[in-house]
């Protein structure tokens, strides 16, 4: 039987800052760059050597995340998360799951900070049962995208695709 143990999250996956700004778009670059909703271009400041996790830091869409490719890079708006000897799948169901957002500071824009939110303490399975967790909910998501997309496959968004009476 495994057992899971309770750890930070600062235990379990690294923070990265970035100070890249949309001034910062090379339409030469080798290296796509996203901001809190999509990719907005290429770069050539810096890259994640390894897919990872987005946090948006401060504004509107606080403490919301998406896993990014790795050889890319975000906007100084986030920051990135990566697992220490850990599956990232079960690390974004984590963050995603643990609604960061609500925990923010700042009352006219408000912010999170990894010095607060990864003194936050979890369960944690092990390696094996992480990755079988994370993969499980990432289909149940991808699943879910999919569903979603059915009414614009049958070329009807209006009536979502059922056929009307």
């Amino acid at each position: 039987m495994c057992s899971w143990e309770q750890r930070k999250l600062e235990d379990i996956c690294s923070y990265q800052s970035s100070s890249l700004t949309i001034n910062d778009i090379d339409e030469n670059g080798q290296y796509d760059l996203y901001d809190a909703n999509s990719l907005i271009g290429k770069t050539n400041k810096g890259y994640m050597k390894m897919e990872y996790i987005t946090i948006i830091k401060d504004g509107a869409g606080v403490g919301r995340t998406r896993m990014l490719p790795k050889n890319s890079m975000f906007l100084g708006t986030m920051g990135a998360l990566t697992p220490k000897n850990k599956c990232l799948g079960f690390l974004y169901q984590l963050v995603t799951n643990a609604n960061l957002g609500k925990i923010c500071t700042g009352s006219t824009i408000p912010h999170i900070y990894f010095k607060d939110y990864g003194k936050l303490k979890f369960c944690i399975p092990s390696i094996i049962e992480q990755e079988v967790i994370g993969k499980f909910f990432n289909n149940i998501d991808y699943l879910i995208t999919l569903h979603q997309q059915e009414p614009f496959l049958y070329g009807n968004s209006v009536n979502y695709g059922v056929k009307l009476c």
